[in-house]
């Protein structure tokens, strides 16, 4: 839990808020949590935001939804989007359809 790293590891950051974009549905999992807690410990003060999507890819139920992370990157103004993301996740290419994989490559070009 993050209060507990930060309480463990980075003391300074005790009352440090995350922002928490997209559905909040329970805990992070492993990948994200220490995500946040290295980026937040390492890049202190730094205002910091979560990004969660729920769900998984529209042609695998075993693939994220990156689609749903990156039309909202792209569909979100420069002012409120984050400018680094860092993301623990990737699919191998043979696990996404060419339909799906041209479909996010836009929505890439466009964020």
């Amino acid at each position: 839990d993050l209060d507990k790293f930060w309480k463990d590891f980075y003391p300074e950051a005790k009352g440090q808020k995350i922002k928490v974009v997209g559905p909040n549905d329970g805990e992070a999992g492993v990948e994200a949590s220490l995500d946040i807690q290295y980026i937040t410990a390492i890049g202190g003060g730094v205002n910091t935001e979560f990004w969660s999507f729920s769900g998984r890819a529209p042609d695998n139920p075993e693939n994220e939804p990156f689609l749903k992370w990156i039309y909202l990157v792209g569909n979100t103004s420069d002012a409120d989007v984050p400018k680094v993301f860092s993301t623990s996740y990737g699919e191998p290419e043979h696990s996404v359809s060419s339909a799906y994989m041209h479909r996010i490559n836009v929505e890439f070009q466009k964020a």
